[in-house]
């Protein structure tokens, strides 16, 4: 399960498909986008998915302008494993606020320059 872009009557989102158990998909519109597209219970909306590949990572904003800003944090970035990125950027997009997705970003470079993540110490164990 991965996020799409998209739009709900022209009002940019990323949500994640979910499926059912019969196979069909749906995804679930929270109160923030509702508001911003203007939709309510019952209303029809026009709703635009722009297809990606599901194993391309799309970095944050907030992370790609912290990454580019230290080299460190960028060299021990591109030693994690795609699938290691991606659970560290769920952790930065799953807040909303803007400011709490840089101070996540800023939270993983220090600890990933310090060898400090948990997928780092597990792995330094094994080794």
């Amino acid at each position: 399960m991965y996020a799409q872009p998209g739009t709900i009557n022209g009002t940019s989102f990323d949500l994640a498909v979910q499926y059912k158990k019969d196979g069909s998909r749906y995804f679930s519109v929270g109160s923030i986008l509702r508001r911003a597209a203007r939709v309510k219970e019952g209303d029809r909306v026009t709703v635009v998915f722009h297809l990606t590949d599901p194993n391309k990572l799309v970095i944050p904003e907030e992370m790609e302008a912290v990454l580019e800003q230290d080299d460190e944090a960028r060299k021990v970035w591109d030693t994690f494993t795609q699938g290691y990125q991606r659970s560290l950027v769920y952790y930065i997009t799953s807040v909303k606020n803007s400011d709490s997705r840089i101070k996540r970003a800023l939270e993983i470079a220090e600890k990933a320059k310090a060898r400090a993540l948990s997928g780092q110490q597990a792995k330094a164990k094994k080794a």
